[in-house]
């Protein structure tokens, strides 16, 4: 089904402001879309990944920031399928090599 990641991107950090808020985090958005992006999906599914990072990295993060990237990689013709990458960055401990 089609869905906007950008806007469930928006959604999700949304639900996580009054917590972050709370902490003294800053919840940032990043994105590198061609325009207002449609995808073919399971929104569901979708928002449910981007719950459990950015609840994870506000989880481990004592102060700073919190940041969701979104980056789409447009098809090559007749080379790889299209592609959307997520990426969450945190400022918190992380974790040992």
């Amino acid at each position: 089904m089609p869905f906007a990641p950008a806007e469930s991107a928006h959604e999700v950090l949304r639900l996580f402001s009054a917590r972050a808020l709370e902490t003294n985090l800053e919840l940032r958005f990043e994105a590198q879309l061609a325009g207002p992006l449609l995808v073919a999906g399971d929104p569901h599914r979708f928002r449910q990944i981007l719950l459990n990072l950015v609840d994870n990295a506000i989880k481990f993060t004592p102060r700073g920031s919190v940041t969701l990237y979104l980056a789409w990689t447009a098809p090559a013709p007749g080379a790889t399928p299209a592609a959307l990458a997520i990426r969450v960055r945190d400022t918190g401990i992380g974790i040992p090599a």
